[in-house]
């Protein structure tokens, strides 16, 4: 009851916060359905067949990476409660019954999982404005909530079936757990925060710079702590923190103890890859340099504004060097510093910079309450209120818009689902089809897609085969294929290798000249296509008022 009763006494006391998370609820529930029963995220199906295969048994998975996971585990769970209420309402009798349904209709499937990814950027949020009350104050703890509650970017994500928004709950709570040791010195603290930590590493290895923040509060709290300073005091709180790490890393990714080898393989083949300077599998994702890239998808997650506000908010830190703002900075800091040395700019994600957008959310906020309260501190208490108000619609107004936009065009249909319709309406069935990766859902005998009214006899072409045969229409024209069907996403990508790359822009050269067009479907009114980001292919990132529907531009050829 007592548990109760503060709960109920800390929302009477934060109402705005209330408000805030409501509204942040909104946005990230608005359009989760997004695309379904069609799986149009091209992760999203990894991460959920991961937890129906361990369902059946099976923990050496290859894919998705650290395979089985906490996230996939979480997933699991849920899928349970799906099958009991299945059995209880009758609609299955059997788990294999259970296991057609995700064939017919996966939509369940995927909005539980996504519904994970919305809880965890919700609880984010609270943890935020409670770790900036601590370090600042109630304003500003409530203007970073505000900020990250409508962030473009953390909005975006949180409708997909992936691990970063649980990773940026866990960042903060890790963090969080470091400054209560520090302020409070209780070793129960240090606990969570070293378990969390590992938790965090587990689910994704790219978190481990946040093993820092653990280890600093152990350290400075050993030197700050009035007790006498024995070292064995100090190796004592590193010993925990090593052994809390550990069970929170094997917690996080179960697979370093019944797939220890597919798991090593994978983190190995992943560093390797995102080191590398010849693109993602040959592919190069982007051709500006990595902090250039960053920079631009910040742009699109927070807007210019609160990017000064930000830049306000670092001044102002450094000018203040206080030792919370230390531990504060530790994991952006040097999580920036891997993204710009350990990571190729032709395999940068925005996905990338989800765990750092809370901070960057509190920094902004500093910067602006900083700002105000120097301009107008004379003020009256009217024209500060006003100009408070003011100044915060200018700050989210951008990222506001582009969330909303964001959750409109998600509602519409999307081009991939037109190309469908029309390809069914208008092709023969069990006509012979090449058709590029991450095209319209079409179905064939062996692997049906739902709502289809025909089946096709298909050929996917991978944008990392390397075979030279992949941009030749005649070996299309030879194999028997009658109709290939392209998608701007891929046929924009370019190829590390120089050769590799002419023969890409040579075949889509002869198949404008020698193949008929027989349909085209775009995501915009006009024939002037936006700029080519291949962020688009997890959903619309740039240029949201120029689009009117979701989806690559998708064309339909006629080969034979």
């Amino acid at each position: 009851m007592e548990m109760i009763g503060r709960f109920v006494r800390f929302w009477k006391d934060n109402v705005l916060l209330g408000v805030i998370l409501i509204s942040a609820a909104g946005l990230r529930l608005w359009s989760l359905d997004f695309g379904l029963p069609f799986r149009y995220h091209i992760d999203e199906p990894a991460y959920v067949v991961a937890a129906l295969k361990i369902a059946q048994g099976n923990l050496h998975l290859i894919y998705p990476p650290l395979s089985p996971s906490f996230q996939q585990l979480v997933y699991l769970s849920l899928y349970g409660v799906l099958f009991l209420a299945g059995l209880v309402r009758g609609e299955i009798n059997s788990p294999l019954e259970f296991s057609q349904t995700y064939q017919l209709d996966p939509s369940a499937f995927y909005l539980l999982a996504r519904g994970v990814s919305v809880i965890c950027s919700l609880a984010a949020i609270v943890v935020l404005f409670l770790l900036v009350r601590r370090l600042r104050d109630r304003t500003t703890a409530l203007l970073a909530a505000l900020i990250l509650a409508v962030c473009f970017l953390d909005v975006r994500h949180a409708h997909f079936v992936e691990p970063y928004s649980m990773l940026t709950l866990f960042v903060l709570l890790a963090v969080y757990f470091a400054h209560k040791y520090i302020a409070d010195g209780e070793m129960r603290y240090l606990l969570f925060s070293g378990l969390i930590t590992g938790l965090a590493i587990g689910v994704r290895i790219s978190m481990a710079s946040l093993v820092f923040v653990p280890l600093y509060a152990a350290v400075f709290w050993w030197f700050s702590s009035s007790q006498p300073r024995k070292w064995i005091l100090l190796l004592k709180n590193l010993a925990i923190l090593g052994v809390t790490g550990i069970v929170g890393l094997l917690i996080g990714v179960p697979g370093l103890i019944v797939n220890f080898s597919n798991t090593l393989d994978a983190i190995l083949g992943q560093s390797a890859l995102a080191a590398g300077d010849r693109g993602f599998y040959g592919l190069v994702f982007s051709e500006l340099p990595t902090w250039q890239f960053y920079l631009v998808i910040l742009e699109f997650a927070l807007g210019i504004p609160l990017l000064i506000a930000i830049f306000l908010g670092v001044v102002r830190q450094l000018w203040m060097h206080r030792i919370q703002d230390i531990l504060f900075a530790i994991f952006p800091l040097t999580f920036a510093m891997i993204l710009l040395t350990a990571s190729a700019s032709s395999s940068a994600f925005a996905r990338y910079l989800i765990p750092v957008l809370p901070f960057l959310a509190y920094l902004g906020a500093d910067g602006i309450v900083w700002l105000g309260g120097a301009i107008l501190q004379n003020r009256s208490p009217v024209i500060r209120r006003l100009g408070v108000f003011a100044g915060v619609l200018l700050l989210i107004a951008i990222p506001l818009l582009r969330s909303v936009r964001l959750d409109y065009l998600w509602t519409r249909l999307d081009t991939r689902t037109q190309a469908k319709q029309w390809i069914e309406s208008n092709i023969p069935e069990d006509s012979h089809l090449a058709i590029q990766w991450h095209g319209p859902p079409l179905s064939t005998l062996d692997d049906p897609e739902p709502k289809s009214e025909r089946t096709y006899q298909l050929k996917e072409l991978y944008p990392f085969d390397k075979n030279p045969d992949f941009y030749n229409l005649d070996v299309y024209r030879q194999n028997g294929d009658e109709y290939l069907i392209l998608n701007s996403t891929i046929y924009n990508l370019k190829m590390s290798d120089p050769i590799v790359e002419a023969r890409r822009v040579a075949f889509y050269q002869s198949v404008e000249s020698q193949a008929e067009l027989l349909a085209e479907f775009k995501p915009y009114p006009n024939s002037k296509e936006p700029p080519f980001i291949f962020e688009q292919i997890w959903g619309p990132i740039n240029n949201l008022f120029d689009r009117t529907q979701p989806g690559p531009t998708i064309k339909i050829f006629r080969i034979q």
